[in-house]
């Protein structure tokens, strides 16, 4: 069985988009070479990712911000929510359920004592 690869990309002027060209390119130049997609981080979706098994996040910083952030922000949970083996009527919980949230921001830290 072949592993597939997507990398999702986040790109302003396309550099970054080229980058995650060249990836896809020399993954695929490998004596065992996987199946590679490359997607712009605004158009891939979560139904899409599932049928992946791994993921390669490659964005820009573009004034301070990392390009295809807000579009992947949305999807993330979803991409990284591991797969259910379990029936749903099993007793034990979800690893879904005993996690916090996958996209929180950290708590503020209290201030050290001088």
């Amino acid at each position: 069985m072949t592993t597939r690869v997507l990398i999702i990309f986040g790109s302003t002027y396309g550099y970054t988009e080229q980058y995650a060209t060249w990836l896809a390119e020399d993954l695929r130049a490998l004596p065992q070479a996987p199946e590679v997609e490359t997607i712009p981080a605004s158009k891939v979706t979560p139904e899409q990712a599932e049928t992946f098994d791994a993921f390669v996040i490659a964005g820009s910083d573009y004034g301070g911000f990392l390009n295809g952030a807000p579009a992947l922000r949305k999807k993330i949970c979803r991409l990284l929510r591991p797969r259910r083996t379990a029936p749903p009527s099993s007793p034990s919980p979800s690893p879904v359920s005993t996690r916090r949230s996958c996209w929180t921001r950290p708590s503020p830290r209290a201030t050290p004592p001088n």
